[in-house]
């Protein structure tokens, strides 16, 4: 596994699976990016840009938490 540095959402394959709160399905196991947003969030035209959402859980995290729960998530 690999944490990406801080990318500007332009950089991040569309393909990635976006953190959302509020989001109902799991965080996908096997790989591939799972992008946490900024503690603002992200703005309405970033969101766009990624099709696929997943929920870390019932609450909203902290950015470096989120990350952890990202990761064992996708371990899992």
């Amino acid at each position: 596994m690999r944490i990406a540095p801080e990318l500007p959402v332009g950089q991040v394959p569309a393909d990635s699976v976006l953190a959302a709160p509020g989001s109902r399905d799991p965080a996908p196991a096997g790989g591939g990016w799972v992008v946490v947003g900024p503690e603002g969030g992200l703005t309405p035209e970033e969101e766009a840009r990624f099709s696929r959402r997943c929920s870390l859980g019932p609450t909203i995290l902290r950015t470096e938490t989120a990350a952890v729960v990202a990761a064992a998530r996708l371990l899992s």
